[in-house]
């Protein structure tokens, strides 16, 4: 709607595409003519539940599905799953032709890799905005890379000190990984700080220096807190 308002003409924007990763791979999917349906929390709690009973495994459900995600979101060991009961729970969901968020991105991942001959029209885009970068797991990071190639530019913005869904797969890692990827990357600091009062601002900046990567300035905008 914002963008809306300031580009004022709406065939701007119908060249261009905003969603999130889950909403711009379903449309993909939807695209290549593939049948299926998103699993509703419940009936994914039904399986996962009856998955469970089969495989002899006393656990709740909606721990084994928390880290079924994170086995999906590109952690390789995740000691609390076995592959049995991975495996049984992924083969329910593809009986019924039902996708859970984390196979969006999966599926779609994989048919852009096998696609070697470029049959599929694949999502590429020209100019590529990636918003609260820090957020991003390792599946994400490759699709990021799929939807660059043939890219005129790739713009990311974030907060390595603001990465907090590591529970979900997230790293602020994720901005050296990029730097190695692309050594040409360019890298802007924005250091004036509007929210915070100077005193905020000097009890977080000797918090966050501690963190991995480069050196940690802030500045603050407002003034001094009576």
């Amino acid at each position: 709607e914002r963008l809306k308002n300031d580009l004022g003409k709406k065939g701007r924007i119908s060249r261009m595409q905003i969603g999130t990763f889950h909403s711009i791979c379903l449309q993909f999917l939807q695209d290549q003519g593939m049948e299926f349906s998103i699993v509703e929390e419940w009936e994914a709690l039904e399986i996962a539940e009856k998955v469970l009973e089969e495989v002899g495994i006393k656990r709740k459900a909606s721990s084994f599905l928390k880290d079924v995600s994170r086995r999906k979101a590109g952690e390789k060991e995740v000691k609390e799953l076995p592959e049995e009961a991975f495996q049984a729970y992924h083969r329910v969901l593809m009986e019924r032709k039902l996708l859970d968020f984390d196979d969006l991105l999966l599926t779609t991942l994989s048919l852009l890799q096998e696609d070697k001959q470029g049959k599929i029209k694949s999502k590429q885009f020209s100019y590529l905005l990636v918003d609260e970068f820090q957020d991003i797991n390792q599946v994400q990071y490759k699709l990021i890379k799929m939807w660059n190639q043939g890219g005129k530019e790739l713009f990311v913005i974030g907060d390595p000190d603001q990465a907090i869904y590591g529970f979900r797969g997230s790293h602020g890692a994720c901005f050296e990984k990029l730097q190695e990827d692309f050594t040409n990357l360019i890298r802007i600091s924005l250091v004036d700080n509007y929210r915070s009062t100077p005193q905020i601002l000097s009890a977080a900046l000797p918090l966050i220096s501690n963190n991995k990567g480069i050196e940690r300035r802030m500045e603050a905008v407002r003034k001094e807190a009576p």
